[in-house]
C-alpha cells in the first residue's frame, strides 16, 4: 500500500503539476476574495478530482495491467486510490479553514463551512471513483462535470438570495444551523465507506 501511495504522488507531482499549480493560486487569491463563494468550493472539488485524474494516467500506462504482476492485489490498488484522495483533501481542507479562521471569528459560521467542505470533497470522491471502476475515466469526468455544474447552480442560487455561501443557504431552507450540516458530515463518511466497498467489489469482478 505505502508503494502505491508513493506511486501516485510521484505521478501527481510530475504529471498533475497545472492542478497543483491552480490549487496553489487560489490559495493566494481566497483571502482577498470578497466572499467564500464558489471559488472555495471549487478548490475541494479540484482535489477531489485529482483520483480520477490519476486513474486515467493508469489507464494510458497500462499500469492496470503491469501491477498484476506485483505483490498488489486490486483491493490495494482502490484503496491506494481513495488515500490519496483523502490526504489531499484533508492538506486542501486544513488550508481552507485556517484561511476561513482569519476572516471570519464567527465559531457558528467556521463550524458550518468546514463541514459543507468536507460534505461536498467527500460526496465528489464517494460518487466520482466507483464510476471510474466501473466505466473508465473518460465517463468519470462526465460525472465531475456535471457535479461541478450543480455546485455552481447552487452557489449562484446562493448570490441571488443575497448569500455568497452556500452552506448557509443550505442552513435557510433547512431551518436549522447547525445540525443538518452535521447530518450531512455523518452521511458523508458513511457513503465513503459505502462507496469504498463498492469500488473494491467492482474492481474485483472488472476483467483488465
Amino acid at each position: 500500500m505505502k508503494g502505491l501511495l508513493v506511486k501516485d504522488f510521484t505521478l501527481l507531482f510530475k504529471a498533475c503539476k497545472s492542478i497543483l499549480i491552480i490549487i496553489a493560486v487560489f490559495f493566494v487569491i481566497i483571502p482577498f476574495s470578497d466572499s467564500y463563494g464558489f471559488l472555495n468550493y471549487y478548490v475541494i472539488i479540484l482535489a477531489a478530482m485529482i483520483p480520477v485524474t490519476l486513474v486515467a494516467y493508469d489507464e494510458k500506462e497500462k499500469w492496470d495491467l503491469y501491477f498484476q504482476t506485483l505483490p498488489v492485489s486490486k483491493s490495494d490498488y482502490v484503496s491506494a486510490k481513495y488515500l490519496t484522495g483523502l490526504i489531499l483533501e484533508g492538506i486542501v481542507f486544513l488550508v481552507l479553514v485556517v484561511l476561513r479562521r482569519l476572516s471570519y471569528s464567527n465559531t457558528n459560521d467556521l463550524l458550518a463551512y468546514a463541514s459543507f467542505l468536507f460534505i461536498l470533497g467527500t460526496v465528489f470522491l464517494s460518487v466520482n471513483l466507483p464510476v471510474v471502476f466501473k466505466f473508465g475515466s473518460v465517463k468519470g469526468r462526465i460525472v465531475n462535470i456535471v457535479l461541478i455544474i450543480i455546485v455552481f447552480a447552487l452557489s449562484f442560487i446562493g448570490m441571488e438570495l443575497g448569500s455568497a455561501s452556500l452552506e448557509t443557504v443550505l442552513n435557510v431552507i433547512s431551518g436549522k444551523y447547525n445540525m443538518p450540516l452535521f447530518s450531512g458530515v455523518i452521511a458523508a463518511t458513511l457513503l465513503l465507506v459505502v462507496s469504498w466497498i463498492m469500488s473494491v467489489a467492482i474492481y474485483k469482478k472488472k476483467e483488465i
